[in-house]
């Protein structure tokens, strides 16, 4: 790879570009967004001889990826001062390869020049990515801090931000494996509106960006599972449901799926970090009240593969 950093000035088709990556993967969290609208975000800051600015990836003459430095981001963080590091996205063929870092570097870079003592981001799923880059954890869920490279090593940071927990001794990472489930309940709610073939569908995931930092074994083996053993997963919970799973909400049928499966076949996994993780998800993407429904369910469903397990607790 023939890498190089620059900053953006208005080349041709790079709008367009940028609008059509981010709108792809994140239109989901800003409704009404378009590329239109992207297009117009990124153009506007041209005018900006400083702040916000984006920051492009080569690899020879070919984009690979970008970064952008904001002074405003969400309006629910209003009262963090920036600047921001958002729009951060590479495409899926020159992930692992250290594009990643060279962009973090340089905008790093300029956001220091600028003078600025330290920049921010929030993320729901890349907490530990980031966590391994530097950046430290505020007491707000899901926003971080960096201390640009000319202010040291972390020396000012405050009271309230705090480097990530160290990593568990069993080698398991519990956020990589949450947001493997989280890919795995995208995965098979897809298939159960499409039937695509499990290799397909594997396929079409394992390249998300947000594969890089999840426990790809575990979401193959969810995904393999439910899939190929869905037959004998719904019938082993039809007595705990009111109504035949083809019933259920598709979201919340392919939440029982991977829970049952969980319940199974990892008895390495303790049942109420099973039951934990599939409430948080159905209540993040299913109905108003899926998740008092999946917890039901799966209560039941618990006495069904962890008896034992249960009578323990309670003894």
């Amino acid at each position: 790879m023939n890498l190089g950093i620059a900053r953006w000035s208005g080349q041709p088709g790079v709008a367009e570009t940028l609008a059509a990556w981010h709108v792809r993967e994140w239109a989901d969290l800003f409704p009404g967004w378009n590329e239109a609208g992207a297009r117009a975000e990124f153009s506007a800051q041209l005018a900006h001889p400083g702040l916000p600015a984006t920051w492009l990836a080569y690899d020879d003459a070919v984009l690979i990826g970008s970064i952008s430095a904001l002074l405003e981001d969400s309006p629910d963080m209003a009262d963090v001062p920036g600047p921001w590091l958002a729009s951060f996205y590479i495409v899926p063929e020159a992930r692992g390869k250290g594009v990643a870092q060279a962009l973090m570097t340089a905008a790093a870079q300029a956001v220091a020049a600028l003078g600025y003592t330290r920049w921010f981001l929030f993320t729901e799923n890349h907490e530990d990515y980031y966590a391994a880059a530097g950046w430290l954890l505020h007491e707000r869920a899901g926003l971080f801090m960096r201390l640009p490279p000319c202010c040291g090593k972390m020396s000012l940071r405050p009271a309230d931000w705090t480097p990530m927990k160290p990593a568990r001794t069993d080698g398991i990472d519990p956020a990589a494996r949450s947001r493997s489930r989280r890919r795995a309940l995208q995965a098979v709610y897809a298939w159960q509106l499409s039937q695509t073939p499990v290799e397909t569908v594997l396929e079409q995931f394992s390249h998300e960006q947000d594969m890089e930092v999840a426990d790809l074994p575990y979401f193959e083996a969810l995904v393999r599972g439910v899939i190929g053993g869905y037959r004998e997963l719904d019938a082993a919970l039809a007595d705990c449901l009111d109504r035949p799973m083809e019933q259920v909400d598709p979201i919340e049928r392919a939440v029982l799926r991977i829970a049952a499966l969980e319940l199974r076949d990892r008895i390495d996994v303790p049942y109420r970090v099973i039951l934990n993780e599939a409430i948080e998800i159905a209540k993040r993407f299913g109905s108003d009240h899926g998740h008092t429904y999946v917890n039901g369910v799966l209560d039941q469903a618990a006495g069904i593969w962890r008896q034992p397990e249960l009578n323990a607790r309670r003894g």
